[in-house]
Formats: structure tokens, sequence, C-alpha cells
């Protein structure tokens, strides 16, 4: 039986057919669906690819954080006027930009204008997205000013380090000064009015003279580098933007301390981006609170800190359907 011979016409039509196929897909992904907010410099372009990362074991890309952030941000601004002024985020960028190289100076100049328009020292919360191996967490810088201030020099002309424990009777400060926004270290750690648990008993850990890097992590890993780069970063920041005089020893300025915040952990490895939005959304709902759960539970591991209670660790399984809602509705009214 002699073999069946293809029909070309039929072979060609059916590859430009495929080819077709493809580039109609390709050209759906890469559709804008969403700009967001609809004007202004720090609006983020969504495109139809990207909210396919919101189904259920899609990692979060780039964008989806921006976005998330971004909108999250947003709806700070409308509820909280006075809190937005006291937030600053840096783009998904950022730490890679800083880390690139060992040499800190020579990675500032690539981002000493990023902050041209804005004083992060005049913020109290300075929020850094932060995406290493395929896994997202985020570093909040609390009570950045404080980085401005010298330590004093001991006798053998290194400065003095001050000890991270905190005593009841120094940690009673009044709060920050010259600062409009939430006032840190006036109140006692018990607002159990949320969360019906007893945060703390103990006065604030708080220390207006301090800074605060405090590492949210999904996965529980510790980041020492992380405030290293960060603490290098302020003190640079600060001399190039004349907080401090132009021949001031770096070394001699405040060093931040390190905080891993104890949250809820992912139950998964495609997860963790939708926990870094949620850890923000939670933490701005009342940062003094969440500011105070950390510290305190840095300070004694047995706190009466409700970790899930607080962090609401039971809505993280719904927030990519959530999510995933936001941007229809969103795209719906932007493309009419």
């Amino acid at each position: 039986m002699a073999p069946a011979v293809e029909d070309s016409s039929f072979v060609h039509q059916t590859r430009a057919r495929v080819r077709s196929e493809q580039s109609l897909k390709e050209a759906k992904e890469t559709k804008p669906i969403l700009r967001y907010p609809t004007s202004g410099p720090f609006a983020v372009t969504l495109l139809q690819c990207d909210l396919e990362r919101l189904k259920e074991g899609e990692y979060l890309n780039d964008t989806m954080i921006e976005f998330g952030l971004r909108y999250l941000l947003e709806r700070i601004k409308q509820n909280n006027p006075s809190l937005v002024q006291q937030i600053h985020v840096f783009n998904t960028f950022f730490y890679h930009k800083l880390t690139e190289s060992r040499d800190r100076s020579k990675t500032y100049e690539h981002l000493r204008k990023w902050t041209n328009k804005v004083n992060i020292f005049d913020k109290m919360y300075v929020v850094v997205p932060i995406n290493e191996h395929l896994h997202w967490y985020m570093a909040i810088i609390v009570n950045p000013k404080a980085i401005i201030n010298e330590r004093p020099v001991s006798l053998a002309g290194s400065p003095i380090r001050r000890s991270s424990r905190t005593s009841t009777e120094d940690s009673a400060a009044s709060g920050v000064s010259g600062s409009s926004g939430p006032q840190l270290g006036s109140c006692s750690v018990n607002h159990a009015s949320e969360h019906g648990d007893k945060v703390g008993q103990n006065p604030s850990d708080f220390k207006e003279e301090q800074s605060y890097v405090m590492v949210l992590d999904s996965l529980g890993i510790t980041h020492g580098p992380v405030k290293t780069a960060l603490r290098d970063y302020l003190r640079l920041e600060a001399r190039d933007k004349g907080h401090v005089r132009p021949d001031v020893d770096l070394k001699r300025l405040g060093d931040p301390l390190h905080v891993d915040v104890r949250v809820p952990d992912q139950p998964n490895f495609s997860d963790c981006g939708i926990y870094l939005l949620h850890y923000f959304d939670r933490f701005f709902s009342d940062p003094v609170l969440f500011t105070e759960i950390s510290l305190a539970a840095r300070r004694n591991s047995k706190t009466e800190v409700p970790i899930h209670d607080a962090w609401r660790s039971e809505e993280v399984t719904s927030k990519r359907t959530w999510w995933a809602s936001i941007v229809t509705d969103l795209a719906k009214d932007y493309s009419s």
C-alpha cells in the first residue's frame, strides 16, 4: 500500500493557523489591561499576563508587587491621609541596585537621585520590597532620622554601641519630636480591643533615638545583610543630602537595630508575594501597634502576642481571589 501523501497546502494552512493563534495569544498576554493610578509618575501598567500570576501556585512578579503596594498605599491615602505622609515605598529594584556591588559608595551613586524629591528622614516608615533567590520579603525602616545622630566615641576611639535590650526606666520615650505623623514611644503595649488578647504589659520598647530595620519574611529566614546594606544606604543618603557634616565619619552615625518580625509562615513556595502584600496591609493598619508587637516579641519570645490573630493569617488564603477581583474591577473601569 502506497504511503499517504500529505497535502502541502493543508500543512501550510495548519502551520499558518497555529502561528496566527500563537500571535493572538501573545498579543493578548502583552496587552495593557490597567494603568494604576491612571495618572502620575508612579503609575503601574498591568498586562494580561500579569493577571495570570494571581492564579493558585503562580509566583507574583515585580509588576504585581508594585501594583499591590501602590494600591494599598492609595487606600491608606484615602483612609488616613496623615499616615500616608509618613510612608515612603521604594520600588522592587531598589534593593537589587543597592547590593549589586560590595562597594556601597559605588552602588549609592546609582540611587542618589531616586530621592531628589523626597526627604526620607522626614518619614517615619521606609518600605523596601526585596526579591532574592525567587523569594519575596520586605524590610521596613522605622524612624530613619535617628541614623543622623552621631554616637559618642569611647576612649579607644570607637563609637559606643548601645545595648539592643531596652530597660523599663529608659524606654518611656515621649514620641518622635518634630513629627506630625504617628507617635511611637509614649504608649504602653496594650491593644486588647482589636485582637481580644493582651499584647503586652511593659512600657514601650521603642526609643526615639534609635532607628530599626524590621524584616518580614514568610519563610522565617534571618537576613542580617539587609540591615547592614540599609544602614550603609541611610548613612550615605544623610551625608549626600546634607543632613550631617560632609566630613563626618559615617561609622559614627546611628546603627539601626535589626528586628526579625515574627509573622505567620507561608505553607508553600509560591505565596511569598501574597504574604508580602498582606504584611504591608496589616502593618499599616496600625503601624504603632505592629512596631510595638515586633519589638516586644524580640525582647521576649514568650510575650503574650497573638501573632496569628494580630496578622490575621487566616485571611491570606483568600487574598489571591481578592486581588484578582480588584484587578478585574479596575480593568473594567480602565477599558471604559
